[in-house]
C-alpha cells in the first residue's frame, strides 16, 4: 500500500513482486560464477511474507538478489522483519543474508538464529537503491535455504515521479497530485478549479477519473 508519506509491504500479492528487480546465480567447484534462471521470490500462501525461491541444478552456491528502487523527495527511513534458514557446517554458518543500501551494507546476518529481526536504517532525500542478498552452499542437509520478509516499510517520505502522466478524459491543474473528473452536464473551469454545471441547453458527459 502507499500514502502520502510512506509505502508498505505486508499483505504481498503478485503485483508487490513486480517491484522488485531479481537474479539468480550459481557458482561450480571452480567458484566460477554462472547468471541463471529461477523465480527467485515467491509469496507465502497466506500472503503474510515474501521468501526466496528455489534454484534448481547441482551446482554448489546459490546466491539470490532482489532489487528495489525508490526516489524521495524528503528524508524518511525504512523498516523491514526478516528471518532467514541457517545450518552450521563443519568449519561454517551455511545461509548468508545481506542488505544493501546505496551500494552500503546496512545487514550482513551469518548468525545460527533463525528468529525475526527489525532493520531501522534512515536515509536522505534523493534516489536509492535496497539490494537483499542470500547465498547458501548445497549439501546433503541444506537442499534449499530460504530467506523470509514479513514487512517492508518505507516510512517519512513522499514518493517522487520520475515522470508526469497524462490524465485520461479528465484534468490535472498545475501543481495538482490527482485528476479531477466532472460528473454529467458539469465542467472544468480553470480559472475557478472548480466543475461548474453547464448551460441552459447544453451538456456534457462524465468523465473517466484516471
Amino acid at each position: 500500500s502507499t500514502g502520502g508519506n510512506f509505502r508498505v509491504f505486508e499483505d504481498w500479492t503478485e503485483s508487490s513482486l513486480e517491484a522488485f528487480q531479481t537474479h539468480c546465480f550459481v557458482y561450480d567447484i571452480n567458484n566460477h560464477k554462472t547468471d541463471e534462471e529461477c523465480t527467485t521470490l515467491h509469496i507465502s500462501e497466506d500472503g503474510t511474507m515474501l521468501t526466496s525461491g528455489e534454484i534448481i541444478g547441482n551446482q554448489i552456491k546459490y546466491e539470490m538478489r532482489a532489487i528495489y528502487f525508490f526516489n524521495a523527495k524528503n528524508n524518511g527511513k525504512i523498516m523491514l522483519q526478516y528471518k532467514k534458514d541457517s545450518y552450521r557446517e563443519q568449519t561454517y554458518n551455511n545461509g548468508e543474508f545481506k542488505i544493501l543500501f546505496d551500494f552500503e551494507p546496512i545487514v550482513e546476518d551469518n548468525e545460527l538464529n533463525t528468529s525475526w529481526k527489525t532493520i531501522l536504517h534512515e536515509f536522505e532525500s534523493g534516489k536509492h537503491e535496497i539490494v537483499f542478498f542470500y547465498t547458501y552452499n548445497k549439501t546433503s542437509q541444506t537442499n534449499n535455504l530460504k530467506f523470509y520478509i514479513k514487512s517492508f516499510e518505507i516510512l517519512g517520505i513522499d514518493d517522487a515521479a520520475y515522470e508526469c502522466k497524462q490524465c485520461i478524459n479528465s484534468v490535472a491543474p498545475e501543481g495538482s497530485n490527482k485528476c479531477i473528473s466532472c460528473s454529467v452536464n458539469h465542467y472544468y473551469d480553470i480559472h475557478s478549479q472548480k466543475c461548474l454545471e453547464c448551460s441552459q441547453e447544453q451538456y456534457s458527459i462524465p468523465s473517466i477519473l484516471n
